[in-house]
């Protein structure tokens, strides 16, 4: 599936993104790996880019169950809800940070998460209670 995502990349074009992502959903279960989630999440940015913002979010939930470990689903999902002025996005953002704290830094430094300078100090706070928890 991953190698259909780059070669597609380098296509461009709206129609054959669309029949790789059908054919992806199509595919055998269970969507699991690195692989699968690092494509559905490509899907969910060209839903995204093409305004397809409901189809964006189900491809990103996709590649977050396929990768659990993985942030950067989690990231997009909260990136997304911030655009959209939605309030789940913390809660997407927070798990980001807990899958991987160096989430922080991108979401301190992303021009649409800078226009909420107090979800980044809240997300700051969480994080260094964490860590202070994790300490022994």
């Amino acid at each position: 599936m991953w190698d259909g995502v780059q070669s597609a990349r380098m296509v461009d074009t709206d129609q054959t993104r669309e029949q790789l992502v059908a054919s992806a959903l199509d595919g055998p279960l269970p969507f699991e790996g690195i692989f699968v989630a690092q494509s559905f999440l490509e899907f969910a940015r060209w839903a995204y880019r093409a305004a397809r913002h409901d189809d964006a979010v189900r491809l990103a939930g996709l590649a977050a169950q396929a990768d659990p470990s993985w942030a950067e689903p989690d990231f997009f999902l909260g990136w997304h809800a911030l655009l959209r002025g939605q309030a789940e996005a913390e809660a997407w953002l927070m798990r980001a940070v807990e899958k991987d704290h160096r989430v922080l830094f991108r979401i301190a430094n992303d021009d649409v998460c800078k226009r909420r300078p107090a979800l980044i100090r809240h997300l700051t706070e969480q994080y260094r209670v964490e860590l202070m928890r994790s300490v022994p």
